[in-house]
């Protein structure tokens, strides 16, 4: 079932992070349950619960006018590769269809998740030089435009580069 988070939530948000691998958690490394409850509060979200109450993926966004920032996803290590993702974005989509555009930053490194935001329709659109507490590799940006959304499923190229002015 997809639903919204709610700060109840935050104890079974904090024990998914805690389910990922040690190369997963390295591309969130500002995540602890601090940052996810400061997010539940200051964010939209979804969550992909089982019958049995237990969430299994979620993502968190931002509202900014025209654009929606996806400020966090991740998926249980034992639910991953059953796109639940992918459903919990189609839902994502549904609720964000008036925006003018969708961006989020991934660790430059994060080929797995890069590969999905490319079947998503998300394309890189900027950097972001020394983010990481190692400095290590860059965040890349990645965008959608607004009249790409509805085709986002299907793998569209292309289009208007994005380039968020406040972060990349």
């Amino acid at each position: 079932m997809i639903r919204k988070l709610w700060s109840t939530d935050l104890e079974s948000l904090a024990a998914l992070q805690k389910s990922l691998s040690a190369r997963q958690r390295r591309f969130s490394q500002h995540v602890d349950r601090r940052w996810l409850e400061t997010e539940l509060q200051r964010a939209d979200s979804l969550c992909f619960e089982r019958e049995a109450e237990e969430i299994c993926a979620f993502i968190l966004w931002r509202n900014l006018g025209e654009e929606a920032e996806i400020t966090y996803l991740a998926t249980a290590a034992g639910s991953q590769g059953q796109g639940l993702q992918t459903q919990l974005w189609r839902q994502f989509l549904d609720i964000n269809s008036v925006k003018s555009d969708i961006w989020l930053e991934v660790h430059e490194e994060n080929r797995e998740a890069q590969a999905v935001y490319e079947r998503w329709g998300l394309w890189p659109v900027g950097r972001r030089e020394g983010y990481y507490r190692d400095r290590g590799a860059p965040l890349t940006c990645y965008g959608l435009e607004s009249s790409r959304i509805t085709n986002s499923l299907v793998g569209t190229s292309g289009g208007r580069i994005l380039t968020p002015h406040f972060i990349c």
